[in-house]
């Protein structure tokens, strides 16, 4: 959410939307993504958190295999600095309430995968099914064929298809 806060800030015409868990859309083609990874220090009793964030700023053009999929949020040139320090800002306040879970409606509001039918690649089991949503735990809900709803804490949406 902190991502999509600092781009609503900047660019507060576009829809941009998100794709659980970790990717940024714009128009149906993605513009960004966000990679976290935590670790917890025993001695100190505390986390350690690395965000690596990714964003397809001003870009001319993108190779042939990308053409389809990825989109540029603008072709004009933007301050990175600026965009950079709204991101930690964001940052510092969806974290001050994280626990919360306040953010779950905003997320919700703007969940590019939302009543999609999608096959997710968890671990080395492909499951297909139509998004319900996300639930109280930030986990993507999919309802299989068979009408079985499945709370999915991780996994990989490799695949979106059209109705």
């Amino acid at each position: 959410m902190a991502v999509l806060n600092a781009l609503q800030e900047f660019y507060p015409a576009l829809p941009f939307q998100l794709k659980w868990v970790n990717d940024i859309y714009l128009f149906g083609r993605k513009i960004g993504g966000i990679l976290c990874e935590s670790v917890y220090q025993m001695q100190e009793h505390s986390y350690c958190y690395v965000t690596g964030i990714g964003l397809n700023i001003n870009v001319k053009q993108f190779p042939s295999s990308l053409k389809n999929i990825a989109e540029t949020i603008t072709d004009r040139g933007v301050d990175r600095n600026k965009l950079t320090a709204e991101i930690v800002k964001q940052l510092i306040e969806v974290n001050a309430n994280y626990q919360s879970g306040k953010f779950l409606a905003q997320y919700r509001q703007h969940n590019y995968l939302d009543q999609q039918m999608v096959k997710v690649m968890r671990e080395k089991t492909e499951i297909v099914g139509r998004v319900c949503g996300i639930d109280s735990q930030a986990r993507l809900v999919i309802e299989d064929k068979h009408g079985k709803k499945m709370a999915l804490t991780s996994g990989e949406v490799t695949k979106v298809y059209c109705d």
